[in-house]
């Protein structure tokens, strides 16, 4: 089993644009060059212990900074189920969007259930938020639930008629419920 890398944050970079003394230049190219042996290591790592890797890595970088969104994106991507989701979730920092994120990454397991709760609960909190109703009718869709997401769809497209998002999910919903004329409609304005 290969070693985890455990990376450092580099120091001054500005000698390595040549704003500093040529020791520094050289400092700087030393660790440039430890960098991309460190980097090389990573992309050497079998995928699971890459991948455990880039968890760590999102974990550390959310403790320091939990409003980055994509971090947090980038962070689903690393889970394979829920147990590994409920592990971690201790190691994450308390804040607003452990909520959201949370709520996503069961939805992205195809935890329908856990994710209707969490959507529900964040609903309440943040009501007549487009993206929570959104999703909250992408998780009645999965539900097979289709009314209350033709509701949250209908809502959503009816506050913001130019955005695009879920709306395939929309279009499904709609050809579910056999309606023809209101897909043409969302397929006209989507174009």
């Amino acid at each position: 089993m290969k070693s985890k890398v455990a990376l450092e944050v580099r120091g001054n970079s500005s000698a390595a644009f040549g704003r500093g003394s040529a020791t520094a230049q050289n400092k700087s190219l030393d660790e440039s060059m430890s960098q991309v042996l460190s980097d090389m290591k990573i992309l050497k790592m079998e995928p699971a212990e890459s991948e455990a890797f880039q968890r760590a890595m999102l974990i550390r970088s959310l403790r320091e900074f939990p409003w980055n969104w994509s971090a947090w994106l980038e962070l689903t991507r690393t889970i394979k189920d829920g147990t590994m989701l409920h592990r971690i979730e201790p190691m994450l920092p308390n804040h607003v969007l452990k909520e959201f994120w949370m709520a996503h990454a069961q939805l992205e397991l195809h935890r329908d259930q856990p994710a209707l709760e969490a959507y529900l609960k964040l609903n309440r909190d943040f009501p007549n938020n487009r993206y929570l109703m959104a999703q909250l009718g992408v998780t009645y869709h999965n539900l097979r639930t289709v009314d209350p997401a033709l509701e949250l769809f209908e809502q959503v497209r009816k506050e913001d008629p130019f955005g695009l998002a879920k709306m395939d999910i929309f279009s499904n919903v709609l050809y579910i419920k056999d309606m023809g004329a209101s897909l043409r409609h969302l397929a006209l304005h989507a174009t």
